[in-house]
């Protein structure tokens, strides 16, 4: 995979690497350096872009709550975009 060039090419490819990790081993157990190499980036663009976990997280649930998840907060809606569509 070659390297994300550009902010938004970046910030689209931690999210687009995080969603997959986390789901697959949780938020405690997903490290930046993990998803930075997912993502083919330093991993020190994850704190510059994010700052902290928490924030990334935040960052991933806009992409969620926008999707008809049963009990979620999207319920009877579609997604307006696909994901990283509004990054930037």
């Amino acid at each position: 995979m070659d390297k994300p060039r550009g902010k938004d090419a970046v910030i689209k490819a931690i999210i687009e690497a995080a969603i997959p990790l986390i789901a697959e081993r949780g938020v405690t157990n997903v490290s930046f350096r993990d998803i930075a190499k997912a993502a083919n980036v330093n991993h020190g663009l994850i704190t510059h872009y994010f700052g902290n976990k928490e924030a990334l997280m935040q960052r991933i649930g806009l992409h969620f709550e926008r999707f008809d998840v049963p009990g979620g907060p999207g319920r009877g809606r579609q997604p307006a975009r696909p994901v990283g569509a509004h990054i930037g």
